[in-house]
């Protein structure tokens, strides 16, 4: 019997997070309207470093923290308040020519590291509140991957490698103490105003008072193009602040 994934978080956005069973989800297929849904709720879209030059052309890209590791963790920000995805259009579609982070393209699927016995792994999980009957089964009668499934177990596995490289870059960032609290007020057309909660960026002035060591360091493990990328993207929440 499948049970809920426990001591974890569900990740942003989630709902019932369970291992994923070919007995229990094979027959199932993906309700059409969950990954709609699921966007929608998410104002901050976790990103790996591998996706930080091409988000940072559309996307502010930031770091939260961790609420169990207080790790920084970096993200998308898609909206000024939690619960709201201001990139989307008014049908709750993503725009023609945005770029989708992975996190959202492998939904509902996610994965949680596990250490086998011979060497580390990750244990598929799926949102069961997006899976339904009468739509293409994730699996075929003989137990082949069908599209959907096949298409998503690529994506799981490839965030997890990405993710490996993202958390030596967060790492790497973080020992150098540059990482510092945004401290911003949002005005957006409508009046209202908005403090940006919980939210890191890479202090500008402490990574140029950075030695050459540690710049040539990050420089040579590919992690500075991205901090530059990082800092470059702000300009981006802007876009957050015109009406719909």
């Amino acid at each position: 019997m499948s049970a809920t994934v426990a001591n974890a978080r569900n990740p942003l956005g989630y709902g019932r997070l369970v291992p994923f069973e070919r007995e229990r989800h094979g027959a199932l297929g993906l309700d059409p309207g969950a990954p709609a849904r699921f966007a929608r709720r998410l104002h901050a879209i976790v990103i790996t470093v591998d996706e930080f030059l091409v988000a940072a052309r559309q996307y502010a890209i930031m770091f939260t923290r961790d609420p169990d590791t207080a790790a920084y963790v970096p993200v998308a920000v898609t909206g000024l308040v939690p619960g709201e995805n201001r990139i989307l259009t008014a049908d709750g579609a993503w725009p023609a020519a945005a770029y989708v982070p992975a996190y959202v393209r492998r939904y509902p699927f996610y994965a949680v590291p596990r250490s086998g016995a011979r060497a580390p792994d990750v244990l598929v999980c799926v949102d069961e509140e997006a899976l339904c009957l009468g739509e293409a089964p994730l699996l075929e009668a003989d137990g082949r991957p069908g599209g959907a499934w096949a298409e998503r177990e690529s994506l799981v596995r490839e965030f997890e490698r990405a993710w490996r490289h993202t958390r030596a870059f967060v790492d790497a960032v973080a020992r150098l103490d540059v990482i510092r609290p945004v401290e911003a007020h949002a005005h957006p057309a409508d009046g209202s105003v908005h403090r940006l909660r919980n939210l890191y960026r890479v202090d500008e002035a402490r990574l140029n008072a950075l030695e050459g060591r540690a710049l040539k360091a990050l420089m040579q493990v590919g992690a500075l193009s991205r901090v530059y990328a990082h800092l470059m993207s702000m300009d981006n929440l802007a876009r957050l602040l015109e009406p719909r």
